[in-house]
């Protein structure tokens, strides 16, 4: 039986438009639309404007379902990213944004919550 899927930290850098505080709102109008909300930040700064998609999920196989590791692996990797790209793509069409900014994909494994962080209900 395989573990739970990794989570991932998930941030897209657009490089500096002419004016970034613009996109950062068109965004945030636009992503705070989404259900469920996948982005959880967008922020400006000198470098253009950052969204954050923190602790993406990948997928594993159904009950029953073969894979091989190594798809297992792959999908978990992936999948989130594409996620997190569609969900921008889709706020930038809805939002009016041109399509031009080169962009910056930064992935990285969540932390890991600490003990205390944990709730019983």
């Amino acid at each position: 039986m395989a573990g739970p899927s990794p989570l991932f930290d998930i941030t897209i850098w657009m490089e500096r438009t002419d004016d970034p505080a613009a996109v950062h709102d068109a965004l945030v109008e636009a992503l705070g639309e989404q259900s469920p909300l996948l982005a959880r930040g967008v922020r400006s700064t000198e470098r253009g404007v950052a969204v954050e998609f923190p602790e993406m999920k990948g997928v594993q196989p159904a009950e029953g379902e073969q894979a091989s590791p190594e798809a297992v692996d792959q999908a978990e990797r992936v999948l989130p990213i594409v996620k997190a790209l569609v969900a921008l793509s889709a706020a930038r069409v809805q939002s009016g944004l041109a399509p031009g900014e080169r962009i910056v994909i930064e992935v990285k494994p969540s932390a890991v919550h600490p003990q205390d962080e944990l709730r019983h209900t």
